[in-house]
């Protein structure tokens, strides 16, 4: 064989070596890039904590009480059904969730194809910093304030904004902690005795809510009192932009977005765009109790910053015969 074709076969060679590295060194990267082990699990109504998680033998809910039931990039199905939260005391914020994600790769928890997910007695992200974690889908209520006389039926003897004499519990979507990036995606909060959607001071960067609708959630006091419960009631001191961006808040008994404080929590860094938030209580309304029911509310007695509005729609009254009113 000539030089002249040994030399081309070296080259040939090489090249094909060089090839193969590249390909190698670019799968190395990728997985590198993506969680190595992400999987998914899922929960059911029936499930048991000691359970293996799979469609077929499914976790119960208090499986996402540990920290460790899911890591980054899972994702968690929930399968249909009522998940009632055992004790129905006032104060009760519900079930907990504690498994996290990582920046690029969260934890997903959502409904099972397309089935109807109801939290019933709320849901709170706050013990053990939970973060990186995505809600999607899901209902949160409590299910006594779903009632035909819901005037009386959710009126407290209690001034004040923490009652105890309600029989039922608080509920609603709870983001506390110092945890990053906890979202609420197309979501449906209603009908809870407290706030629907609240977020705390210290949640970090990358809190979300985006496409929800949260509506029908508070109580009413004593004669003379006020209503309490907003749509959404939100503090933030982290230092890292919240974000809120096309949810609805409307029908709720005190304030529907309520970025406000009462001590020194700061409401720094928010961005909000394209809500709509209003209140048409007139079912509920009466006209010796003082305060509350207002659209959009933002202050206290600490001074606001960082505070970015886009678009946002805050419906007046006249304006409500055209808008008509939302079914769900």
């Amino acid at each position: 064989m000539s030089n002249t074709s040994n030399a081309r076969s070296s080259h040939g060679w090489d090249s094909l070596v060089m090839r193969t590295l590249i390909g190698a060194a670019c799968v190395a990267l990728a997985c590198l890039a993506s969680p190595a082990f992400a999987e998914d699990f899922y929960v059911a109504v029936d499930g048991s904590s000691l359970a293996a998680g799979t469609l077929e033998d499914p976790w119960d809910i208090w499986k996402l009480d540990g920290s460790n039931a899911a890591g980054a990039g899972d994702t968690i199905h929930m399968r249909g059904g009522v998940y009632v939260y055992p004790v129905r005391d006032d104060g009760e914020m519900g079930f907990k969730i504690k498994v996290s994600g990582s920046s690029s790769a969260p934890v997903t928890i959502q409904t099972y194809d397309g089935e109807r997910v109801v939290i019933d007695g709320g849901l709170e992200l706050s013990d053990g910093n939970p973060a990186y974690v995505t809600l999607k889908g899901l209902e949160i209520t409590v299910s006594e304030n779903s009632t035909s006389d819901t005037l009386n039926d959710r009126r407290s003897a209690q001034s004040g904004s923490h009652s105890t004499d309600m029989d039922r519990p608080t509920g609603g979507l709870t983001f506390g902690g110092s945890g990053y990036a906890l979202k609420a995606i197309n979501c449906w909060i209603h009908s809870n005795t407290g706030s629907g959607l609240s977020m705390w001071k210290n949640c970090r960067a990358g809190t979300e809510a985006y496409g929800n609708i949260v509506t029908d959630n508070g109580r009413g006091g004593p004669i003379g009192d006020r209503n309490h419960g907003h749509g959404l009631y939100t503090q933030n001191s982290s230092g890292d932009v919240r974000y809120l961006r096309k949810n609805i808040f409307v029908d709720n008994w005190s304030g529907s977005m309520h970025v406000y404080t009462a001590t020194n929590s700061p409401l720094n860094d928010y961005e909000a765009t394209e809500n709509i938030a209003s209140n048409w209580y007139e079912q509920y309304a009466d006209p010796l109790w003082t305060g509350g029911n207002h659209g959009t509310l933002v202050g206290g007695e600490f001074e606001p910053g960082a505070i970015t509005v886009p678009y946002h729609k805050d419906i007046r009254d006249e304006e409500l015969a055209d808008l008509g009113r939302l079914r769900l």
